[in-house]
C-alpha cells in the first residue's frame, strides 16, 4: 500500500513593519512606523547647499523599496556642482543625523532623538520634503483602522483611540463588587479585568497590530 506523505507548507514572515505594524520594544507605535515605512522608501539625493549644509530632494515620484535604477525627477531638479548621492530620507537621516554615542549626556541623546523623530513624522506631511506621500500616508492609517462595531466594543470614540480609564471610579466598583462576590465569580471578574485591561493596552490607539491581509492571507491558504 502506498502512501503519500503530506506536503508541509513553512511560511517565514518577518515582523516589524510587515505583518506587525508597531515596534513597542523600541516605543515606536503606528502612526510611528508608517511614518519610518514611507523614509525608507522614498528616494532622492543627499546634496551640499551653498551654504554648506546637507540637504535632502525628492528624486523619484513613488515609493520603493529599493533604489530605483533611473530616478524619474532627476531632470527636473536643478545641477549640482558636487557629486550627488541617490539614498532614500532614512538613510539620509543616519548619515548625517545618527545616534548619539554612548559617552553622550542623557540630554544630548534625547535631543537627538527627538530630531531624528521630528524629521521622519514631518516627512510626508504639509510642507515636508516628502509632502507627495501625504496622501499615501493617510490611506495607510485609515487601513489599518480598526472596524466600526470592533470599536464600540472596545469603547473608542472618534479617530484618537480610547479615553483613559477613570481608576478613582473603577476601584470603588471593584471593592463594593467584592463584599458580595464568592470565590468562582470573584476569580471570574478578576479575569474579565485583566482581558479589559489587555485589550485596552493592545488597541488603545483604534487600530490594527497585526496587519488584517496576514489573517487573509492564512484563510486562502487554507482553502
Amino acid at each position: 500500500m502506498n502512501v503519500t506523505a503530506k506536503r508541509r507548507l513553512v511560511l517565514h514572515f518577518d515582523l516589524n513593519n510587515t505583518v506587525l505594524m508597531n515596534d513597542m520594544s523600541k516605543g515606536l507605535n503606528t502612526v510611528d512606523n508608517i511614518a519610518r515605512i514611507i523614509a525608507k522608501s522614498a528616494w532622492g539625493r543627499d546634496i551640499i547647499t551653498e551654504n554648506g549644509e546637507r540637504n535632502w530632494e525628492l528624486a523619484h515620484d513613488q515609493l520603493i523599496f529599493c533604489e530605483p535604477e533611473q530616478p524619474n525627477l532627476l531632470a527636473n531638479l536643478p545641477e549640482s556642482s558636487a557629486e550627488c548621492k541617490i539614498c532614500c530620507y532614512m538613510d539620509f537621516i543616519e548619515s548625517h543625523y545618527p545616534k548619539c554615542k554612548a559617552e553622550a549626556s542623557a540630554e544630548e541623546r534625547a535631543a537627538r532623538d527627538e530630531e531624528r523623530k521630528s524629521m521622519i513624522s514631518k516627512f510626508s506631511q504639509a510642507g515636508g520634503l516628502g509632502s507627495k506621500f501625504r496622501n499615501t500616508h493617510d490611506k495607510m492609517l485609515k487601513q489599518l483602522a480598526l472596524p466600526k462595531g470592533a470599536k464600540e466594543d472596545l469603547g473608542i470614540v472618534g479617530d484618537n483611540g480610547m479615553e483613559p480609564e477613570n481608576d478613582h471610579a473603577n476601584s470603588q466598583v471593584h471593592d463594593t463588587e467584592e463584599q458580595s462576590e464568592d470565590e468562582d465569580t470573584k476569580r471570574d471578574n478578576e479575569q474579565k479585568a485583566f482581558d479589559k485591561k489587555m485589550l485596552r493596552e493592545l488597541y488603545s490607539e483604534g487600530r490594527y497590530h497585526l496587519i488584517p491581509s496576514f489573517f487573509r492571507t492564512m484563510m486562502y491558504l487554507k482553502k
